[in-house]
């Protein structure tokens, strides 16, 4: 009699066979997926394989110049590495750019400096990293006076304000820490110092006596590479004995209730005749109104007034 089959016995060595086979499979697929990811992405894992620095890594530039930066990626052992991985692209970026920016896709980079400050530059590779320190100082630009046009004094004595200037970059922003150098160029005197730096504002004076001699006396303000910049200094005579020489026109015309053609004017000299500036004038009329164009008297000793 025959004896039914045990399927569980008999088919138990393929059902086993059969899972080996799939696992191989599985498994051959998963490193197939794992060379694919590694081709695809040139990158992955770097970190493991080596790191990344720029140099320099403190830096200066001036705020119209450049610099150039690179990047040296090496390997753990500290070794330079020729290239990137195939296919990588390092990738540069600035955290201010309004300070400074920068140009590069490769292994170096432009930096170039806009205005004064800080900033980091940043260097990426895939997941490595790598930064360095920028500093933008300010290049000064021009130096522009301050103060009144023209300073007043007596010969031999301190004029009423100091020659004082200011710094300024390209951008109208106070440039500190710059040496001026101050020069009598007219009239003789003396200065107090010679080289003054500008201070945290830009600016920059000295004491200056003026000359024997009255009249109209000079300085100049000049820093490195800039034109230099006159300051103007009066040293009026004894105003303790000033004179108004005769008012012109003597005798004038007019219509009722309009002004006189010409302006009226007048002279004021020191007992040499020599013109004396800043000296007070008031004017007053038995009819009209006078309108003064100045209060005091200009760098030739004149006042004038418009009469209505």
């Amino acid at each position: 009699m025959n004896q039914p089959l045990n399927r569980s016995t008999t088919t138990r060595p393929g059902i086993l066979q059969a899972r080996r086979v799939v696992s191989s499979l599985v498994g051959l697929a998963l490193l197939a997926i794992a060379a694919c990811s590694e081709r695809s992405d040139p990158v992955l894992h770097l970190e493991a394989r080596g790191f990344l620095l720029v140099r320099p890594s403190v830096a200066t530039v001036a705020d119209d110049g450049t610099l150039t930066m690179t990047a040296d990626l090496r390997d753990l052992s500290g070794k330079p590495m020729a290239s990137p991985p195939e296919g990588a692209q390092l990738r540069w970026s600035s955290y201010s750019p309004a300070v400074a920016q920068v140009d590069g896709d490769g292994l170096s980079a432009r930096v170039s400096g806009l205005q004064a400050g800080s900033t980091v530059i940043q260097v990426s590779l895939g997941s490595l990293t790598a930064t360095a320190e920028v500093e933008v100082h300010a290049t000064p630009s021009r130096v522009e006076k301050r103060g009144p046009d023209i300073a007043l004094g007596m010969p031999g004595e301190l004029t009423s304000h100091p020659p004082r200037v200011q710094v300024l970059d390209r951008h109208g922003s106070p440039v500190a820490g710059v040496p001026v150098r101050f020069d009598l160029t007219n009239g003789g005197g003396a200065l107090a110092n010679a080289v003054q730096r500008s201070d945290e504002f830009g600016f920059a004076e000295t004491a200056w006596i003026l000359g024997p001699d009255a009249g109209l006396q000079t300085v100049t303000a000049s820093v490195q590479d800039l034109p230099p910049t006159e300051v103007f200094a009066f040293a009026n005579g004894d105003t303790a004995t000033a004179t108004l020489i005769a008012l012109t026109p003597q005798v004038a015309r007019g219509t009722a209730g309009s002004s006189l053609g010409a302006p009226l004017e007048i002279r004021a000299r020191d007992a040499a005749g020599r013109p004396l500036l800043g000296v007070p004038v008031e004017w007053s009329s038995s009819a009209g109104v006078i309108l003064p164009s100045s209060p005091v008297t200009d760098i030739q000793g004149r006042a004038s007034a418009r009469w209505m």
